[in-house]
């Protein structure tokens, strides 16, 4: 199918400069035009869309490897394909649901708060059937990336059933997958959060919930030690804080993980300088530490999604979704996000 065919046009919100999504002096709606898939790749009418905090990492200016403004906000969305590739894998009129971040406005690719978004077809999958396209929204990003962490720590050795994980940030948008992902895959999980969040992560399927606020978790595990901590937790840069609290509940004889999605700077700022100096940790952690310290970047597949698909009509994975908003109020949305005032998603309706 030729990208010169009939172009696609609808509204979009256009971050048009660095600076916070809150900001409706910044972050305007404007239209956009598309160009039909080629043969990989699918069309889709938007219908709901879930915020997340690289978002906002990305308009401020903070992930520039990544994308920088002008660019078309927010990666996670659920829709209805319009037009589709020969080789994409999908057809019209199908329900699907994935994540894709637009790297610059010259870039027709991603940014799911658009009317249309053109995606390729190896990184989405069909919709869970009984989801509503905001529910589904907010599993891509997070769901994948426990996914991923999980492969991470099984990338040796298969955890066993029973296999005792820690989930700091267990309230969190990922964590929240992770407790689910974990209970579901037979681990004894523990979840670390404020005590305010306790029955909503015990209500996920946690085995146990340590109150930060209360209790050090490094000090109440340390005889009792886990296989893995997954770190989801904004626990500052490259979580040395966390890695150093870590390695005194690891199970030792380099059996015990350290699985973090942090990276080399608390504000998300990459650049060549610090990705080295991080490697350089991580590495010299991995040989000396006696434990395993493992970086996670996730990547996108229809696999993947598919697998998130399973575990939600299997019962065994629900979104926790706080509040919808309206398309035109995605300013407002992004204030709610930003607040940390947010327990569950934050997601668009698209009209």
């Amino acid at each position: 199918m030729s990208a010169a065919s009939t172009a696609f046009s609808g509204l979009a919100w256009k971050m048009t400069s660095v600076g916070k999504p809150s900001d409706a002096a910044l972050n305007k709606q404007e239209t956009r035009s598309l160009p039909s898939p080629t043969e990989d790749q699918v069309l889709v009418k938007v219908a709901g869309v879930a915020l997340n905090p690289i978002d906002y990492k990305l308009a401020e200016g903070h992930m520039r490897a990544a994308g920088t403004p002008p660019l078309y906000m927010a990666g996670d969305f659920a829709g209805v394909v319009v037009e589709a590739g020969a080789k994409s894998g999908f057809s019209k009129g199908q329900e699907v649901f994935g994540d894709l971040l637009n790297k610059s406005e010259a870039n027709p690719l991603g940014g799911s708060l658009s009317e249309y978004i053109l995606v390729p077809g190896k990184i989405i999958a069909l919709k869970p059937n009984g989801l509503t396209a905001t529910d589904a929204a907010s599993l891509s990003l997070v769901g994948q990336t426990v996914l991923d962490c999980v492969a991470k720590a099984e990338a040796k050795r298969k955890l066993p059933e029973g296999a005792r994980v820690l989930i700091l940030g267990a309230s969190g948008g990922v964590g929240k997958m992770g407790v689910q992902i974990c209970q579901a895959r037979g681990f004894h999980t523990i979840g670390v959060c404020s005590g305010k969040n306790r029955d909503l992560v015990m209500s996920l399927g946690a085995s146990e919930v340590i109150d930060y606020k209360e209790h050090d978790w490094s000090e109440k595990l340390k005889d009792d030690k886990v296989d893995v901590v997954f770190d989801f937790a904004p626990s500052g840069a490259d979580s040395t804080t966390a890695w150093e609290k870590a390695i005194k509940v690891l199970k030792p004889g380099r059996i015990g993980e350290f699985i973090t999605i942090s990276g080399p700077d608390e504000k998300g700022e990459v650049s060549l300088g610090k990705l080295v100096d991080m490697l350089a940790r991580v590495a010299w952690r991995n040989t000396f530490s006696g434990f395993k310290h493992r970086f996670v970047l996730k990547q996108a597949s229809t696999a993947k999604l598919e697998t998130l698909k399973e575990y939600v009509e299997g019962g065994t994975l629900k979104p926790v979704v706080e509040k919808v908003y309206p398309f035109s109020d995605v300013p407002k949305a992004y204030d709610h996000l930003m607040s940390g005032r947010a327990v569950g998603k934050i997601c668009v309706s698209v009209p």
